[in-house]
């Protein structure tokens, strides 16, 4: 399985080579594909995440930010699920945003 995931974050990273600060060209299906993936692999216990919305966001206060937001909640360390927050997943440097940095990212214009 893991040999599986780092295949697809290499197929991954070459389908996000871009320099920060442009838009991919990939459509809102397939950025939210891989958001999910990434996301999910970034997770202490992948096999118990739970999603809400997605949503593609493209530009931040005018300037190119293209990020996808979600809501996920997830198991922890101790295996309690640690309620539903925001998750961003910013295409242009393939980085998965936690805490008050994804909330930003998700909520600032």
């Amino acid at each position: 399985m893991k040999v599986f995931r780092v295949a697809l974050m290499a197929v991954g990273l070459a389908a996000c080579g871009q320099t920060i600060g442009q838009v991919s060209t990939m459509t809102d299906q397939q950025a939210i594909a891989l958001a999910k993936q990434r996301i999910t692999a970034s997770l202490k216990d992948p096999d118990s995440a739970r999603f809400g919305e997605f949503e593609r966001r493209t530009h931040q206060l005018g300037i190119p930010n293209d990020r996808v937001c979600a809501v996920v909640n997830a198991k922890n360390t101790f295996g309690a699920y640690t309620g539903m927050h925001y998750v961003a997943y910013r295409l242009d440097n393939n980085i998965v945003v936690e805490g008050e940095n994804a909330g930003f990212l998700c909520n600032g214009n």
